[in-house]
């Protein structure tokens, strides 16, 4: 009987150990994978604000860009009425009509 006793002490001690091991092991795999789903988390975060203002501010120069273009469009024959308006040959063009 003092043989079975003893390897009964054994195979406890072995279990023990094993268990150990298992919680161990998932201690440190659950401390090393929280932060990294934090950080994780934050990067995803920060890099769609930063895309989202990115997006803004391209928008924001196409806007002025096309209202640049209009202005441009519509100054240009203001500008070319107003120059011809003061020539010569424009006036005496329109008294012979």
């Amino acid at each position: 009987m003092d043989l079975h006793s003893h390897s009964k002490g054994i195979k406890t001690s072995i279990s023990f150990f094993r268990l150990l091991r298992t919680r161990l092991i998932l201690f440190f795999l659950t401390v090393s994978i929280i932060p990294l789903v934090i950080v994780g988390w934050w990067s995803f975060f920060q890099s769609q604000n930063t895309l989202r203002e990115q997006v803004s501010n391209q928008l924001v120069i196409a806007r002025d860009l096309n209202a640049y273009q209009l202005e441009t469009f519509f100054q240009t024959p203001v500008e070319n009425v107003e120059i011809d308006s003061g020539s010569q040959w424009i006036a005496d063009a329109f008294r012979e009509f």
